[in-house]
């Protein structure tokens, strides 16, 4: 099983303090040569205790042995106080799922708990296989965010194990639910990730297979081309940087064409319906590309990027970065 920092967590919260565990050991919390915290995970109901050895073993014990889904962590002192609790890591069925990790602001702020969660409900979780797919979905964004190799090596396997559960998943109107957008969403997340490991052809690869699944006739257009529009658009600032016009031309053709069936397919969801932009917008630049042919500098070429990527680059600036090198050597563009 993966391992998880929670000293890296817990100091997040302002657990490991020196002031707090010096109050601690006033009050008796704490005492010489005894083992400070007793540390109990939950496996499916039932607890089991990992005793720390000495102090300083707190800094760095792992759960990687452990290979079942984790439903909280508590930490005890040694007379047996509970000092602290991170519980709801793992939904027990599609109501806990979509009542606490449907929406993004009911995830963890901690971005290495999310990811956390999002892998183990990627492994494990026993309700729709639509929801592990989302997880995985999740879980390789938050892999490109962090930009750490271990979780950039789980994020792969992820998503290897993600597209062989897509047949198992429906046609239904759900964004989370639905096949066709789950596909797609994996496609995005995976060139993401692609970007990051530097892997320009496998990003390529990726584009042009989400502009061929949307060559087909699909169950419902309203969500998903909220993310094949912007792989169109790359594809269209890719082969325009190249000067490769016949393939801009078709590949705006095919974005203006797929908005077109979204607005036809949309409904009156508020926050998807607001999402009809994103879809507008890259639409829009594809036929400025298409039809004014106009010079693909790096400043042009780096603005309709930032477009078209998923995570925040001013929050994940060292990722962001990554990625724009390997999209800048792709485009083969030079410096302005």
């Amino acid at each position: 099983m993966l391992g998880f920092d929670w000293e890296q967590h817990f100091e997040s919260l302002n657990f490991f303090d020196e002031a707090r565990l010096s109050k601690m050991a006033l009050n008796g919390q704490l005492s010489e040569g005894d083992d400070p915290f007793l540390v109990a995970h939950t496996l499916w109901g039932s607890q089991v205790p990992v005793r720390l050895s000495d102090y300083e073993s707190c800094w760095g014990f792992s759960l990687r042995d452990v290979n079942e889904p984790i439903t909280e962590v508590r930490l005890h002192s040694p007379a047996g106080q509970e000092i602290l609790r991170i519980d709801g890591l793992m939904p027990a069925d599609d109501v806990e799922y979509e009542r606490g990790m449907r929406l993004k602001k009911r995830r963890p702020e901690d971005p290495d708990l999310n990811f956390f969660i999002s892998w183990q409900m990627a492994q494990y979780f026993p309700g729709s296989p639509s929801y592990r797919v989302a997880a995985a979905v999740v879980a390789v964004y938050k892999a490109v965010e962090l930009n750490r190799e271990e979780y950039i090596q789980a994020a792969g396997a992820l998503l290897r194990e993600a597209h062989q559960l897509l047949p198992t998943c429906p046609l239904a109107r759900s964004v989370r639910k639905n096949r066709e957008n789950l596909a797609v969403s994996l496609w995005t997340a995976e060139w993401h990730l692609l970007l990051l490991r530097g892997d320009f052809q496998g990003a390529l690869r990726v584009w042009r297979e989400i502009a061929v699944f949307m060559e087909n006739t699909l169950s419902n257009y309203f969500n998903v081309v909220y993310n094949a529009n912007k792989a169109l658009l790359i594809l269209c600032l890719y082969h325009a940087a190249h000067g490769e016009m016949d393939a801009v031309e078709k590949y705006a053709d095919q974005a203006f064409t797929l908005f077109q069936n979204a607005v036809r397919d949309a409904d009156k969801t508020l926050a998807h319906f607001k999402e009809l932009k994103v879809p507008h917008q890259a639409a829009y630049e594809c036929l400025v590309l298409a039809r004014e042919k106009p010079r693909v500098g790096e400043d042009e070429a780096k603005r309709l990027f930032k477009t078209c990527k998923r995570i925040d680059a001013a929050s994940y600036g060292p990722s962001f970065r990554k990625m724009w090198q390997t999209m800048r050597n792709g485009l083969a563009l030079e410096r302005e």
